[in-house]
């Protein structure tokens, strides 16, 4: 399940958004979500009529944000805490997403152009990965 933060609720919660999500504790209700699901969401919130904190972010005011939550991932890891690993790596995948969306509003990059590179990179003669 993805827990939305006071900010999701609060736009979800003025109709606002194009989406219709049915939230039971805090939670959004659906059985399973997809990539396209947590994109979207990056989109409402940063969309003109969203939620003025998302559209007020840019890349250097999410340096902290994802220094935090790479942080976190860490520290799972370190403890062996699977459980907040999942979470924390949620938060992480969170920080690309919003990070490529800031990076598409500018005209820089897209989410897609981040995939195409990990894969060229991951393709690269010394790792031996044919794709």
């Amino acid at each position: 399940m993805v827990i939305l933060t006071t900010q999701m609720r609060r736009l979800f919660a003025t109709g606002r958004s194009e989406m219709r999500i049915s939230m039971k504790n805090e939670k959004m209700i659906k059985g399973r979500y997809s990539w396209e699901d947590l994109r979207q969401i990056i989109h409402v919130l940063r969309a003109p009529d969203g939620c003025p904190w998302d559209r007020a972010q840019s890349y250097e005011s999410m340096v902290k944000c994802v220094a935090d939550e790479a942080a976190e991932v860490v520290c799972a890891v370190e403890n062996g805490d699977i459980v907040n690993l999942e979470e924390e790596l949620g938060d992480l995948l969170l920080q690309v997403f919003m990070y490529s969306e800031i990076a598409q509003d500018r005209g820089d990059f897209t989410l897609e152009d981040v995939v195409d590179l990990s894969l060229i990179h991951i393709s690269e003669p010394t790792r031996r990965v044919v794709i």
